[in-house]
């Protein structure tokens, strides 16, 4: 399919909070089709594949709502 996800690159990285404090995040950078790369951040506490890749999906979804 012309507009599959396609995860590029997975990284772990520090964000900081509203308040200040250090969170570990992984940073997912992915393709839809030739559209992107784009990027989500998911907190590594708890990080799912299966969530991870529905949020993809929905992003996808949305994405190709857009273009029609």
């Amino acid at each position: 399919m012309p507009d599959d996800v396609r995860v590029i690159r997975q990284t772990t990285e520090t964000v900081f909070t509203d308040d200040g404090k250090p969170q570990e995040q992984i940073r997912v950078e992915f393709k839809v089709g030739d559209n992107g790369p784009f990027y989500r951040r998911f907190p590594v506490e708890g990080f799912n594949g299966y969530q991870v890749k529905a949020a993809l999906e929905d992003f996808a979804r949305e994405l190709r709502n857009v273009k029609g």
